[in-house]
């Protein structure tokens, strides 16, 4: 789904196939696509040091009115942010596990399967069909 993103938005944005296509290019169409519908809500180069209701405190002082905050952030940093709302979140373990077999499984990259409660996988990729080098277990 992502390789078809990708590939969709590299023909229609830059009509070049996407092995042809500079990364730096697409996603500078992207940020002036984005920079035209948000407009002078986009700030640059500022530190967010606090985020408080209805407002995200800037490391030079100024106070911007937010009514929405997207926190991307280390979840540990969070709380040097907005305190309350990193009392909310708990720590959430993610294991990855890499197995590899004696022989080819699926010719696929990817396949998810649906959600359980009792499941507690859902993804798989087969890194041979997606990454040269990868065909054997490390040495």
């Amino acid at each position: 789904m992502i390789d078809w993103f990708w590939r969709f938005a590299c023909m229609a944005v830059m009509n070049v196939p996407l092995e042809q296509c500079s990364t730096a290019a697409l996603l500078r169409v992207h940020a002036q696509q984005a920079e035209r519908l948000l407009g002078d809500r986009i700030v640059r180069n500022a530190e967010a040091v606090r985020i408080e209701p209805g407002a995200v405190m800037l490391r030079d002082g100024r106070r911007m009115a937010a009514r929405y905050v997207v926190c991307a952030v280390p979840p540990q940093d969070l709380g040097a942010l907005a305190p309350p709302l990193a009392e909310r979140f708990e720590p959430s373990p993610y294991i990855s596990v890499y197995l590899w077999f004696d022989r080819k499984l699926t010719r696929e990259r990817f396949r998810a399967l649906l959600w359980s409660p009792e499941r507690l996988n859902y993804d798989f990729y087969d890194l041979s069909n997606i990454r040269s080098g990868w065909q054997a277990p490390p040495a």
